[in-house]
């Protein structure tokens, strides 16, 4: 820009301008070159210094017009869980999780990368609820992250944490593949084969994210084991702002395929059989917004960033880490996860988060 506006002289101009002032730099007072060799070794100057130019030009453009970019991180910090979900794809295989100070540093990282909401996941993030409530304070308080959102299966979720958090939290999302317990059991979603409260957890964080005011979503994963089911009469008891229904995901190394640590091959669904789900739960009350994923716009449409700090690349079904924004800094790593930016907005990625006002109301039961 600033080349373009004194006489109108353009690149070309310029790179001529860059050559005459580094003549002395060229080899052409080496007595033995022949007068090919001068050329060519001018040509090669030339380009070397038009390769800079250019280069310096495309950072310039992409500074003022940055492309497209997926602004919400959806931060895996742990991979422990107190469930054992055959078709999880991130599953409990250690216990290891960044300290508080170096995962506090990556976050605000991502916040001054222009990253506008931030999700905290796992594994489940409530097995260490005040690392967790440190780090949600944090963004919300200290970073200023417009959105703080938590993931959670509800298991360990208790009141006095809403209480004393909630106002750090706008959106929890948990999740619920079925309200029939024998399914729940049957996919790992319980404490073991006696635990039958599942359900009756997840209506309870609903009343708690109602007193705080904080939205509710629901996640429910589509599998052979739940196709059948009927949710339509407790998802509108609980009412949740979003309920996104996931196709179960295949991601070999996790939950299928050698050395996988879960195998949920006899639970991934055909697009029939997610269509069918989809069809059979249509026209719920319009306070709900069902929001389907399916496969296709699963793979590579989230900023999955795992415990290490990466970026999980899933463009080609397995998951591969970048490397870590603590090493090589946010850009470096979006350039190596090539995420899927169409995908992330046909999937309703991107929407307005209004938290409701705090109530003392309560949840009817099913």
């Amino acid at each position: 820009k600033r080349m373009h506006s004194k006489r109108g002289r353009g690149p070309l101009y310029i790179s001529v301008q860059l050559l005459v002032a580094n003549l002395d730099r060229l080899p052409f007072s080496t007595p033995s070159m022949s007068f090919s060799d001068l050329i060519l070794s001018a040509f090669l100057s030339i380009l070397s210094i038009l390769a800079r130019f250019f280069h310096r030009l495309r950072r310039a453009i992409r500074r003022l017009h940055p492309p497209p970019m997926i602004r919400t991180a959806n931060y895996h910090f742990l991979r422990s869980c107190p469930y054992t979900c055959q078709y999880c794809f991130y599953p409990d295989t250690n216990s290891s999780f960044l300290p508080l100070p170096v995962a506090l540093r990556g976050l605000r990282l991502l916040r001054a990368a222009g990253f506008s909401k931030i999700t905290f996941s796992g594994g489940e993030p409530f097995m260490h609820p005040k690392h967790l409530a440190a780090m949600v304070r944090a963004c919300k308080e200290e970073m200023g992250f417009p959105v703080v959102s938590v993931v959670t299966n509800g298991a360990l979720v208790r009141e006095a944490w809403m209480e004393e958090n909630g106002w750090a939290v706008d959106v929890m999302s948990v999740s619920c593949d079925s309200f029939v317990v024998e399914t729940n059991v049957r996919i790992g979603r319980a404490k073991g084969e006696r635990d039958r409260g599942h359900v009756e957890r997840v209506f309870k964080l609903r009343e708690w994210c109602a007193k705080q005011g904080v939205v509710f979503k629901l996640n429910t994963t589509v599998s052979k084991a739940n196709a059948w089911e009927d949710m339509r009469e407790p998802v509108q008891a609980l009412k949740p702002q979003r309920w996104k229904v996931f196709q179960c995901l295949p991601v070999p190394g996790e939950n299928c395929g050698e050395g996988a640590p879960r195998d949920a091959s006899d639970l991934f669904i055909t697009q029939q059989e997610y269509a069918e789900f989809l069809a059979r739960h249509e026209g719920l009350c319009s306070d709900v917004a069902t929001i389907p994923e399916p496969n296709v716009l699963m793979r590579n449409s989230y900023c999955i960033v795992d415990q290490n700090m990466s970026i999980l690349r899933n463009d080609d079904e397995r998951k591969i880490p970048t490397r870590s924004i603590l090493e090589v800094g946010v850009e470096a790593a979006l350039e190596e996860a090539k995420l899927d930016v169409t995908s992330f907005k046909a999937r309703g990625g991107e929407y307005k988060v209004v938290r409701p006002a705090a109530c003392g109301a309560s949840v009817p039961d099913w």
